[in-house]
């Protein structure tokens, strides 16, 4: 299956995206982004469920590096109360690139699905503190942005 962190986390060779000028963007790399509502939209119709509200036990974090490298975590739900620094180690994320072009934000991850390397795509916007993503299934996330205490997510490099 190829390389792997120390926590069994894929780490495939996917083509980075063209970064842009990630200086001028409203991405915070000093920063998390919180899902909060998951969504589908159907033609004219959207379905909308709080992260909150989902019976699943966890909560992605996406954290943008200034490389335009890009890490997902996931962290169980009880752990949100109190984050700690070695959850966002980035031998623990998914990993992969993102690119900016104005208001427009698009990502690629690689992890693990069906027993297969997936790579996914996402579009978007950045918009204040708000990311919203979405892939070409019209599958969405959104996500807001966590200040978070000095030191929590502070001199981790992404590890590819």
């Amino acid at each position: 299956m190829g390389k792997r962190t120390a926590y069994g986390l894929p780490r495939k060779n996917i083509k980075p995206l063209i970064v842009g000028d990630i200086r001028t963007s409203n991405i915070d790399s000093n920063a998390l982004y919180k899902a909060i509502i998951n969504f589908r939209d159907i033609k004219d119709d959207y379905f909308y469920e709080r992260v909150d509200d989902n019976p699943y036990p966890y909560v992605s974090y996406l954290k943008f590096y200034s490389n335009g490298k890009l890490g997902l975590f996931i962290v169980s739900k009880k752990d949100t109360l109190n984050l700690k620094r070695e959850l966002f180690n980035p031998q623990q994320a998914k990993m992969g690139y993102y690119s900016i072009t104005g208001e427009e934000l698009t990502i690629k991850l690689a992890f693990l699905g069906d027993g297969a390397v997936i790579v996914r795509r996402e579009k978007g916007y950045a918009r204040n503190d708000t990311l919203l993503l979405k892939d070409k299934n019209r599958w969405g996330t959104i996500y807001i942005r966590k200040h978070v205490p000095p030191g929590l997510i502070d001199n981790w490099t992404p590890d590819r």
